[in-house]
């Protein structure tokens, strides 16, 4: 198959946590395909204290010195003005938005019972809200022009849970909500809306001490793989999901070491019981095992699509 080069000349991209790690790859990567990058970075630590120009004032002189277009936003996405202010960026200097990656997020590794509610609520605001507060500004203004590519941060322990992990996953899975509902809502505007859960040894995999044996030994397992686990490995699939050679929305695509691989939530056929009276718990438990045959499963277009299927059935 013949692919032509993805490029991104005239395009203006937003990258949130673009200071380190998997944010910096992205958008070397964008600006040395010719997009206008707004490089947006706190400057803060892994586990979401401090704050520095450094980081994001870095990548932007890297940028630059390799002949790319960029500007440096120093905002917190944790805020509706932070929000605001990076989308404002983007339009002040280059007149539009075409893509946003939200990258941005911190890491706290707690059991579940010593999380405190403090980092509960920084976690949520910087990885829900901070998406959500970016997203708001950046869908208007692609809104106005037919036209986007959104994509957000999810991860495994959104998706399937890690240990020491709970706040953290809890806030990568209702990314996966409020990209589903961006995606539905901004088709018929031309902007698609997609999540990527990568893998990379970054800042916010190896800062503090795993407080889980497994999920240790893995991490140093994965570690052993080197090259394949930087950051330059995820950045392709990213991409390729706000390249306009891109034709999926509402899809969830997983990015380590070099696999990359479509991630999806379904609904399995199930067992329909009387719609005349309600089942009893017993009936449940002699068609549990029907109820959970995942051969015949359905991936729903949108919440409405499940109910449709029920009512066909």
């Amino acid at each position: 198959m013949v692919v032509d080069e993805i490029r991104f000349d005239g395009r203006v991209a937003i990258v949130t946590g673009a200071g380190n790690g998997i944010g910096r790859a992205h958008a070397l990567a964008l600006a040395k395909r010719g997009a206008s990058v707004v490089v947006n970075d706190l400057g803060g630590q892994v586990d979401g204290t401090g704050s520095s120009r450094a980081s994001a004032d870095a990548v932007v002189e890297e940028i630059r010195s390799a002949g790319g277009v960029a500007v440096a936003s120093y905002e917190s996405v944790a805020t509706p003005q932070g929000g605001e202010a990076i989308v404002r960026t983007a339009l002040n200097k280059f007149g539009k938005l075409d893509i946003l990656i939200n990258n941005a997020g911190i890491l706290r590794q707690r059991r579940f019972t010593e999380g405190t509610v403090g980092e509960l609520e920084l976690t949520l605001a910087t990885h829900v809200h901070g998406a959500v507060y970016v997203t708001q500004p950046a869908y208007a203004a692609m809104r106005a022009e037919n036209y986007g590519r959104i994509v957000f941060t999810t991860s495994t322990a959104g998706l399937y849970g890690l240990p020491g992990l709970s706040f953290y996953g809890a806030a990568k899975g209702a990314v996966i909500g409020l990209m589903n509902a961006v995606a539905i809502e901004g088709r018929e505007y031309g902007i698609m809306s997609n999540a990527i859960s990568p893998g990379a040894l970054t800042r916010m995999a190896t800062s503090d001490a795993v407080p889980d044996e497994e999920f240790r030994s893995v991490l140093e397992a994965m570690a052993k793989l080197q090259t394949a686990m930087s950051p330059e490995f995820v950045t392709p699939l990213a991409l390729f999901l706000v390249s306009e050679q891109c034709n999926v929305t509402r899809s969830i695509y997983s990015a380590i070491a070099g696999r990359f691989a479509r991630n999806f939530i379904g609904s399995a056929k199930g067992w329909q019981g009387s719609i005349q009276e309600p089942s009893t718990p017993e009936d449940v438990a002699r068609n549990w095992d029907i109820i959970n045959e995942l051969n015949g499963f359905i991936m729903p277009d949108d919440g409405n699509g499940e109910l449709r299927f029920v009512l066909e059935n």
